[in-house]
Formats: C-alpha cells, sequence, structure tokens
C-alpha cells in the first residue's frame, strides 16, 4: 500500500499503476488474506513485423535530401 501511494505521486504514471492495481485487487482469493490468482498467458513479445515499407521511406528520405 506504501508502494502504490508513493508511486501516485508521479500523475503521469497514476492511471497506469492505478488499472494495474485494481487488476490485481480482481485476483484477490476471497478469505484467504494475501493469496492471489497468478495466470500466465503465452504471448508473442516481440511479433515479426515488416520493416521494408519503412526502409523504402528512408531510403526516399535520404536520396530527396542528398539531392537538395
Amino acid at each position: 500500500k506504501r508502494l502504490h501511494q508513493a508511486i501516485l505521486k508521479f500523475d503521469t504514471q497514476s492511471q497506469i499503476i492505478d488499472g494495474i492495481m485494481r487488476a490485481r485487487q480482481s485476483r484477490k482469493l476471497p478469505g484467504k488474506a494475501g493469496h492471489y490468482l497468478e495466470l500466465f498467458l503465452r504471448v508473442e513479445a516481440r511479433p515479426s513485423f515488416d520493416y521494408a515499407p519503412y526502409h523504402n521511406l528512408v531510403a526516399a528520405i535520404d536520396a530527396q535530401t542528398a539531392s537538395s
């Protein structure tokens, strides 16, 4: 609780932290002090991404800058 109060002093983070704390409270097991459900989902943290359009855009910008 003290950590939560300290972090809330950073206004830009308060909404994020509030959401995390609400999610944590929803995992609390009724009648079991300090016990929470913790579920793990398999996620792809860094999904593959097609960078070709961005490479082409940078090349076009570079070509335009070089001709200026």
